[in-house]
């Protein structure tokens, strides 16, 4: 194994920085010719007195830009990039890589975009605001406490231009809250019979505030979604196409927006919205098209998001103090319905969509009749078998036999009729590689190495030795990148060469500081 360490560059500056709900119109959809249409077969819902508009903003707060030109190194290739912030001194910038390095674009950012990397801190990857082309910055500053400045930024990186700068709350938070409680009173005396009337405006205010700072890349392109209170006393969810910086309300009600998630292809983006927010309050979930146009509005239940597993396959699930997360529920791509997939509780799960199939790893079972271990479920027939210990974790594999990849005291291989095989001799976090032919096995801590598994010839290579905070493949399954502590390393898989792309990345050791873009 060679070492080869490409310096990060410097820029030079002198001041460098988610089914029927229980209230249709509580939540609709608000659609604009101003985003392009998306066929589905579900109805459309709206709420009267809400027409959605393309929207005119007051004026926003003024914008200092970066106060240097970007150092440029040349890319040697026209993607895909691996994207990541540097740190250096209380600047900070946005790098694009070539994955195997050495060419390099490091942009300088605005110093309040420090603001959105406070507020990220451990839960969020800052990464993740650089657009999916690699062309634009998205970042909020300011406060959602009085006087309620917070605003969203979107700053081209190739020339640091600010293209977009939207209010998010209104200033008048009194007047909106007291207009939204009214407008809402029959909804809020269910959810706060035991709340004095005169407090019912703070509950609100706290519900606004604690999903006002999402917003997403689409992965696809880029267009933004975000939360916002623009049109109404509530928050709603808008996008914006940074090339025509006019945002577009494409949802409109009366709760406020509390999280949201692009579907893999861009198409649909599910979201949350409540009334009150708090431990164990419920939270309404929908569906709806990128362009506004088509609503899925999804029965109750799903306090949780696990996520998108396609595009057309989208799951929640319940939680609770005690029992931990139960109920596991699939909504499959039109249709606004709940599938159940598992009602009990679960530590883990994995899913193999073209087998149909459904592996589970229960911890403490709350339910009667189950015992803890591993499950093996067939969601065409609802049949289930235990075909093991309690797993760690459980990972979908795909690959021929091999279905999934369970964590315990070792790695192991699942197949579809619940075989276990075993792959390495200790635990690991697991990586696959977009072809399936490869797994990378590393540890968090450096008391073993990563290991490299090729499924096709059955063999383990040791392949880097350090801490290890995440491991991102590149798209042609050829090299992965390696975080380790505040270093990015790209690995060769057919030589195992460790490259050294970066120091000095912006992370907290939890989520993965790196994003691929330009694919």
């Amino acid at each position: 194994m060679t070492v080869r360490i490409h310096s990060p560059v410097l820029a030079i500056a002198m001041v460098l920085p988610i089914i029927t709900s229980s209230c249709s119109a509580s939540h609709a959809t608000a659609p604009s010719a101003s985003v392009s249409s998306t066929s589905a077969t579900s109805t459309r819902t709206s709420t009267p007195g809400k027409s959605p508009t393309t929207v005119a903003l007051p004026q926003a707060p003024a914008f200092t830009p970066a106060p240097a030109t970007p150092t440029q190194e040349p890319l040697l290739s026209t993607g895909p990039y691996v994207a990541y912030l540097r740190g250096d001194d209380g600047l900070y910038y946005a790098v694009l890589s070539d994955i195997t390095g050495p060419g390099k674009q490091s942009v300088p950012l605005p110093s309040d975009v420090a603001d959105q990397i406070r507020y990220d801190g451990w839960a969020s990857n800052s990464a993740a605001h650089i657009s999916p082309d690699g062309k634009y910055f998205a970042y909020e500053t300011g406060r959602s406490e009085p006087p309620y400045d917070l605003q969203l930024r979107i700053i081209r990186l190739e020339d640091q231009e600010q293209v977009a700068s939207i209010p998010l709350l209104r200033k008048d938070m009194n007047a909106a809250t007291s207009e939204l409680a009214a407008a809402a009173a029959d909804a809020l005396g269910d959810y706060l019979s035991d709340v004095p009337r005169e407090l019912w405006e703070d509950e609100l205010l706290f519900s606004i505030q604690a999903g006002i700072r999402t917003f997403q890349w689409s992965p696809i392109r880029p267009i933004l979604a975000f939360v916002a209170q623009i049109d109404g006393p509530s928050t709603d969810l808008y996008v914006i196409d940074p090339s025509d910086p006019n945002p577009v309300r494409i949802t409109a009600g009366l709760q406020n927006v509390q999280r949201l998630d692009w579907s893999p292809n861009g198409e649909w983006i599910a979201h949350g919205a409540a009334y009150i927010v708090g431990m164990g309050t419920p939270i309404d979930n929908y569906i709806v098209s990128r362009d506004g146009w088509t609503l899925l509005d999804l029965p109750d239940g799903g306090l949780q998001a696990s996520g998108w597993v396609t595009s057309d396959y989208y799951l929640v699930n319940e939680a609770a103090n005690g029992p931990g997360s139960f109920r596991l529920s699939a909504v499959r791509m039109p249709e606004p319905a709940f599938k159940v997939l598992w009602r009990g509780t679960f530590s883990s799960f994995a899913l193999d969509l073209p087998n149909d199939t459904l592996i589970v790893s229960v911890d403490e079972p709350w339910d009667y009749g189950t015992a803890p271990g591993t499950y093996l479920v067939r969601m065409n027939t609802h049949s289930s078998s235990r075909i093991a210990d309690s797993l760690g974790s459980i990972t979908t594999w795909g690959r021929g036999a091999d279905r999934f990849l369970g964590v315990a005291d070792g790695v192991f291989s699942i197949s579809l009729d619940g075989r276990l095989r075993q792959i390495l001799d200790r635990p690991a976090a697991v990586s696959v590689s977009p072809d399936r032919e490869m797994v990378a096995l590393y540890p968090r801590s450096a008391e073993s190495p990563t290991v490299l598994y090729d499924a096709r010839l059955g063999r383990a290579r040791e392949v880097f030795n350090g801490d290890v905070t995440c491991i991102e493949w590149a798209p042609d399954s050829l090299s992965f990148l390696v975080v380790s502590e505040q270093s990015l390393f790209s690995i060769d898989v057919s030589t195992t060469d460790v490259t050294q792309l970066a120091d000095g990345l912006v992370t907290d050791g939890f989520t993965c500081p790196i994003v691929i873009v330009a694919k």
